[in-house]
């Protein structure tokens, strides 16, 4: 244990040092007119790991009546059709991710997918009644949409 002489001269020096570790330039200036401080480098890393969005390229994009086929329904399910419909989608380069593409329609979602060419994703939908002329459809890779369009006309 410390002695009383050896307690004070801690206790002194402790104090003296104190303003020293301080990393405000003026310990009187409140804390509010500080400047703001820089991101840590933890933070950093953690801003730099989220995934990014790829950007929104131009599309090209295909509706073609082909009669029976097995195509999707939106919800789900797959099952012969009688008037399934080819839907093509043509982008300069489709983004490498880790989920599969999913294409959406108001509510409805179709997940399965062919690659017609590097560039065209196709995908095989129950009928022409699921894909409204002029409604907002999109790709999308797990969270981020990487094409957006309105539905063209189907063509017979």
């Amino acid at each position: 244990m410390l002695r009383s002489p050896m307690r004070s001269i801690l206790l002194t020096l402790t104090l003296l040092a104190l303003p020293a570790c301080s990393d405000s330039p003026d310990p009187v200036q409140p804390p509010a007119a500080q400047p703001a401080a820089q991101p840590s480098a933890r933070s950093r890393a953690l801003e730099f790991s989220q995934p990014k969005s790829p950007p929104l390229d131009a599309v090209q994009v295909q509706l073609q009546l082909i009669g029976e086929a097995v195509a999707e329904n939106g919800a789900g399910g797959r099952g012969l059709s009688e008037q399934a419909v080819h839907v093509d989608i043509e982008r300069f380069a489709w983004p490498g991710r880790a989920m599969e593409p999913e294409l959406i329609v108001g509510q409805l979602r179709f997940v399965a997918y062919s690659h017609v060419s590097p560039t065209v994703l196709r995908y095989v939908v129950d009928g022409p009644g699921l894909l409204p002329t002029g409604a907002e459809a999109s790709v999308r890779y797990g969270v981020h949409d990487v094409a957006r369009f309105m539905l063209p006309v189907v063509e017979r």
